[in-house]
Formats: structure tokens, C-alpha cells, sequence
């Protein structure tokens, strides 16, 4: 709202953010803004003239946020997981990831089956930007695969490798009862873990029941 007085004034004249001949005192609404604008006011009396004005600035706008969410962020093998979002000061929403295509700016959904590690991410835009959340879901199982040894400790060939042990347990080098492999051609292993972090290492058996060092430990954490 444009409001303007004069004093010893008898003609007024608008420019800039409006344009055209104006009464010497008066108020008015300017049209919708975009932009900063400024409004200049000149009126003229006997004693010569006068020039006014005014910056209506335009505030920043609010910038989208998003926030997604899974339920249970741990799964079973082929298991599904719920994903909840919700977002503000946004348009649209696309997802990316273990899932694709337009969504709407809140809700949720049931996942595909999932088989290996998936991170869902949503993209959500508005007048004033991007916002992108992303959350992981984790099998609850570990698949170990390893490449079996060909030597002996001194080099010399190794020719009657007769299976594995596997290890596993809830703390860095220290293992429950090992799982054993028979069979020098299996080299991979798949087990069901409950949440928490696990540590995993390997060692090779031959044909007298003579055990190898353990592998370097890999671990897997899940939720």
C-alpha cells in the first residue's frame, strides 16, 4: 500500500514501480510484485518541485526441506521395509535409488522385495531450491566370499585344501565356534545375523586337519 501528502504542491506525477499523473495525497495498492521495486513520486508547485521514494524489497522465500524415513531399516532377505516422508515449501518430489518415479509431497510406501543393501533418496523442489533425503536399508545376513589359497606357508603347493572355518562374532578378533566348509571348490558362505556389528575371518583346513592363520576381519553392521 502506496500512501503519499505534499505540501504547496498542485501537480503529481508517478514513475518507476507505477507511472502516471497522481493526486497531491492519496493512498494506493501497487500491482503484484516480483521483484524489488521502487515507486517515485515528482509534484511541482509555485516554488518549483519535490521527488519522493520508496523500495518495496522482495522477502527470500522459505527453501524446501525433506525428510524420508524406513521401518524397519533392517531386513531379511526378499523382506520390505515401510518409507515415510513428508516435505515443505516444495512442489514436487522424485525419487531415486532402490526406488524411482514421481511421489507425492508426503506419504508412504511399501518397498520392493529387497536382496542385497538398498538406499532409498528423495528429491523434493520448490520456488526456492532443492532438498534431498536419503535413508539405507540393510540385510540382516552376511555373504562371504573368498578366493582359496593355492600355497602353503613356505610356498610350496598346496594339494589336498579340504574346506574352511568361518568365524563370526560381536567384537573385533573375537569369534564363537567357527562354521566349517567342506570342500575346497566352496568359497562363498551366507549367514542370518541379528542387529548389531559383526566381525568376520577365514582360515583354510587340509586333508590331515592342519588349520591356516585366519584371514584379515571384515565386518557388517545391521539394523
Amino acid at each position: 500500500m502506496l500512501t503519499w501528502s505534499t505540501t504547496n504542491a498542485d501537480t503529481c506525477t508517478a514513475s518507476g514501480g507505477w507511472s502516471g499523473s497522481r493526486t497531491v495525497s492519496g493512498n494506493e495498492r501497487s500491482g503484484a510484485l516480483s521483484a524489488n521495486t521502487t515507486f517515485t513520486l515528482s509534484c511541482n508547485g509555485p516554488g518549483g518541485g519535490a521527488v519522493t521514494r520508496t523500495t518495496v524489497n522482495i522477502a527470500a522465500g522459505a527453501s524446501p526441506s525433506v525428510q524420508l524415513t524406513a521401518n524397519p531399516p533392517g531386513v531379511a532377505p526378499g523382506g520390505t521395509t515401510t518409507l515415510t516422508w513428508s516435505s515443505t515449501n516444495a512442489t514436487s518430489c522424485t525419487a531415486s535409488g532402490g526406488w524411482s518415479g514421481s511421489k507425492a509431497l508426503s506419504g508412504s510406501e511399501t518397498s520392493a522385495a529387497i536382496n542385497a543393501d538398498q538406499t532409498y533418496r528423495l528429491t523434493c523442489s520448490g520456488a526456492n531450491g532443492n532438498a534431498v533425503s536419503a535413508t539405507t536399508v540393510t540385510l540382516r545376513n552376511a555373504v562371504l566370499t573368498w578366493t582359496a589359497p593355492t600355497q602353503n606357508v613356505d610356498g610350496t603347493p598346496l594339494t589336498n585344501l579340504a574346506g574352511y572355518k568361518v568365524y563370526a562374532g560381536t567384537a573385533s578378533r573375537s569369534y564363537g565356534t567357527p562354521a566349517n566348509i567342506s570342500g575346497a571348490g566352496t568359497t562363498t558362505y551366507t549367514t542370518s545375523l541379528t542387529p548389531g556389528t559383526w566381525y568376520f575371518a577365514i582360515s583354510a583346513v587340509d586333508s590331515t586337519g592342519a588349520e591356516s592363520a585366519k584371514s584379515n576381519e571384515v565386518s557388517k553392521t545391521v539394523f
